[in-house]
């Protein structure tokens, strides 16, 4: 799949998240999740969105569904794919990638780091969002929020499965990987996952959010960046003690 294969790889790899990272597409996804509630006689915020950024659909229709209605297996599911439509639909019309990120992908192939997709997104979002940036010959593999983990559904984050997954696939140990991630629960199943971790503060995040806890787990991003292109391959290859 790597059409740069020929180039000497090292025992690393980095695993971008998708939305907020790969592309600017926060405003598209809340967009698409107030029509999708407006649909269902829901109202939902913004910054109801915000509060559980990095979570499956799946996962932010249980928690934000849950206090109005009670929803079976079926309903959630439907609603889940009503939901991810609405967003690729919106996504098409003006494809927002975000500066340097094909740039920084193509910058660490060129130097022999794997790369990978770890996203709470739908498959068909992530293929999509793949198709829209063509950057599948650079990609090694991409795990999103249906796929499977010792024979169960992974769980969204900030539970470290996304990120597990991902290293299983590149077949790397977790401290040989770094995420670059944008939202709290991203950088938390980082760092529960045993990764290195580079907080982008992307739009409508503060750097507060990447230092804390969480159920009694104290984490911390590695490095906080502002945009992409901070993001060089001396600090990935610092991180990862590449000699």
């Amino acid at each position: 799949m790597n059409q740069f294969s020929e180039q000497k790889q090292i025992n690393t790899a980095v695993i971008f998240d998708m939305d907020g990272v790969l592309i600017d597409s926060m405003p598209m996804q809340h967009e698409s999740w107030v029509v999708t509630a407006e649909k269902e006689g829901m109202s939902i915020s913004i910054a109801d969105v915000m509060k559980l950024s990095g979570h499956t659909s799946r996962n932010v229709i249980d928690k934000l569904w849950s206090p109005h209605r009670t929803l079976t297996q079926d309903e959630i599911l439907r609603i889940d794919d009503e939901k991810e439509r609405e967003y690729r639909r919106i996504l098409s019309k003006e494809f927002p990638v975000m500066p340097g990120a094909a740039s920084l992908i193509k910058l660490l192939v060129d130097n022999g780091i794997d790369i990978a997709i770890g996203s709470s997104s739908s498959k068909e979002n992530v293929e999509f969002v793949i198709e829209q940036m063509q950057i599948e010959p650079y990609l090694r593999c991409f795990v999103h929020g249906s796929d499977i983990l010792d024979n169960n559904v992974v769980q969204g984050k900030p539970e470290p499965d996304i990120f597990i997954l991902a290293a299983k696939c590149l077949g790397r140990e977790p401290h040989e990987c770094l995420v670059i991630e944008d939202a709290r629960a991203g950088v938390i199943a980082a760092k529960r996952a045993g990764m290195k971790c580079i907080a982008f503060c992307s739009r409508d995040h503060t750097q507060y959010e990447y230092e804390g806890e969480y159920e009694g787990y104290k984490y911390r991003a590695d490095a906080i960046v502002n945009s992409l292109e901070e993001i060089t391959l001396q600090m990935v290859h610092d991180l990862l003690a590449v000699p």
